[in-house]
């Protein structure tokens, strides 16, 4: 008993120890760079980028937004699509609504003034996991509102598009959000210490077999 609780707490342990930080677009906050971008209320949609140097498994989805209409409440989608290049969005490879119950939406310090209450959001994906390049995220429903100062890259950009006419403008600044999960354990390689001790048994483990099978000699 006591050697299956050690085994199962040193499993929780490597779970958390593999946990972490995949992709941090930064934080929203208000000054001179921070705009209003609505999505339902005036068809806008926003698309920001973010890269994966290898596979990763997005476990949990974090972003600030706010509400036209207080309290913070409804459906929204999350949806991810390969990025196109020169500013083009390439095709949706996954999407996933999340309604109430499914996010936790907590109220922040940023001022949204004269809109809304800014809120922190955060939702598990149910393990998304993608290989590395380059790809788009977008978050859409209810009237969501994005501040974009205060990015991890302030000399990056995001798309917007307006559904209407389909065409896209490319926007100073960035969407915050966070994306947080985890990397495939890398592949277990032997030592070659245990190569040597593994091809020094070899033969004589060969050896052992055929002193088995050799026949006893005849007793006269």
């Amino acid at each position: 008993m006591k050697r299956l609780f050690l085994a199962a707490l040193l499993a929780a342990c490597t779970a958390l120890a593999h946990a972490d930080v995949i992709f941090d677009n930064g934080l929203g906050q208000d000054d001179a760079r921070s705009g209003y971008y609505s999505t339902a209320l005036q068809q806008q949609r926003l698309y920001d980028d973010f890269s994966l140097p290898g596979t990763r498994t997005i476990d949990s989805v974090f972003f600030q937004m706010g509400l036209t209409e207080d309290p913070f409440f409804g459906a929204f989608t999350f949806t991810v699509y390969n990025d196109a290049g020169g500013g083009a969005i390439g095709s949706a490879i996954f999407s996933q609504t999340l309604n109430i119950g499914d996010y936790t939406a907590i109220p922040n310090a940023i001022i949204s003034y004269p809109y809304t209450t800014f809120y922190d959001v955060a939702f598990a994906t149910g393990g998304l996991t993608l290989g590395a390049g380059n790809y788009l995220l977008s978050f859409y429903g209810l009237d969501l509102e994005f501040r974009t100062a205060n990015t991890g890259d302030p000399n990056g950009s995001f798309l917007l598009q307006w559904e209407d006419t389909g065409d896209l403008f490319t926007i100073e600044g960035g969407m915050p959000f966070r994306l947080e999960g985890s990397a495939p354990p890398p592949a277990t390689v032997p030592e070659p210490s245990s190569l040597l001790l593994m091809a020094g048994a070899l033969p004589a483990l060969c050896f052992a077999r055929r002193s088995r099978a050799r026949p006893a000699p005849a007793r006269g």
